[in-house]
């Protein structure tokens, strides 16, 4: 613990009060507030567009992210070695309950307020642009080739059993999903975010979202980028309903786009939110790799799929 005192005391323009380690990252309190110092996986690029993309949010007045201390370099980063560490800002709150009604709806109308307030947003150099795009013409493909191989085998595993027994709605599902993306132009809402460079958190996680009563924190841009901001929406969705959250779909629409002060296209806000993910990549996984055979985590997740 001395050495990474030492560490911080070195790169950054603190006074250090208290340090402690948790699981994941060392905490630090300090004259200048709390902090966690961990070490990164990112790289120093990656770094740098997570911290513009948060100081743009901070100079328009949103102030619910953990934002980055600069080192005494005036960098985002630290390293060491051939190691790589961030400072952000620390936020003694608990992961938001999103099966909380009224912690969800704050996350709803926090998450709106992010993504208008990080439109205009500036970047020195590179830009992460996140590839979610469902391709329903090629997964129908897919699937469709996975189930004349299942046929020709003559002999079925409890993994095919599953497959074929749903295989019919999976594709009318992904076949009405596709129709709906080419109705809204999906393609062309992408395109247009990728021109105006609107930021998605992306890929919500139990710690990526914190809350303090009405206070809602976004902890973790590590996986954001560049995409629709719809996306955030529905992942958010796809997490309330995970975690048995009752607020109905319309209502999550309508509380978004009232905070937004744009609407929602919620034909295509349900048409993403159906689309059979888990399905087409649990099932393109196994088959891929030519397994006659399926271990634990297989069958674990055709649990959750059930569930």
């Amino acid at each position: 613990m001395n050495k990474i005192k030492n560490l911080i005391l070195e790169k950054y323009p603190l006074k250090i009060r208290s340090i402690y380690k948790s699981k994941t990252y060392c905490a630090c309190d300090a004259d200048k507030g709390s902090f966690k110092f961990k070490q990164t996986y990112l790289t120093p690029r990656e770094i740098v567009f997570q911290y513009e993309i948060k100081k743009h949010l901070l100079n328009n007045n949103f102030t619910n992210t953990d934002s980055f201390l600069l080192s005494n370099e005036n960098l985002p980063y630290i390293r060491r070695g051939t190691l790589l560490y961030v400072m952000t800002r620390r936020f003694d709150y608990p992961p938001a309950d999103f099966s909380n009604e009224k912690v969800f709806k704050a996350v709803l109308e926090n998450m709106a307020r992010l993504h208008k307030l990080s439109r205009g947003a500036e970047f020195s150099g590179y830009v992460s642009y996140i590839e979610q795009k469902p391709n329903a013409e090629k997964d129908l493909e897919v699937i469709r080739r996975i189930k004349k191989k299942i046929k020709k085998s003559g002999s079925y595993s409890d993994f095919d059993v599953f497959f074929l027994k749903n295989f019919e709605a999976a594709g009318a599902t992904v076949a009405a999903c596709g129709e709906l993306f080419n109705k809204y132009d999906l393609d062309g809402i992408i395109k247009k975010s990728a021109e105006q460079k609107t930021i998605c958190v992306y890929a919500l996680k139990e710690d990526d979202i914190l809350s303090g009563g009405r206070e809602i924190v976004f902890n973790n841009f590590e996986r954001s980028g560049v995409a629709p901001q719809i996306f955030d929406l529905v992942n958010a969705a796809e997490r309330h309903a995970n975690q048995r959250g009752k607020l109905p779909l319309a209502e999550t629409a309508r509380i978004y786009e009232e905070a937004l002060e744009e609407p929602v296209e919620f034909e295509l806000f349900k048409a993403l939110l159906d689309y059979p993910r888990k399905y087409l990549k649990l099932f393109s996984e196994y088959y891929g790799k030519n397994r006659t055979w399926a271990p634990n985590r297989f069958y674990q997740k055709i649990d959750e799929l059930k569930n």
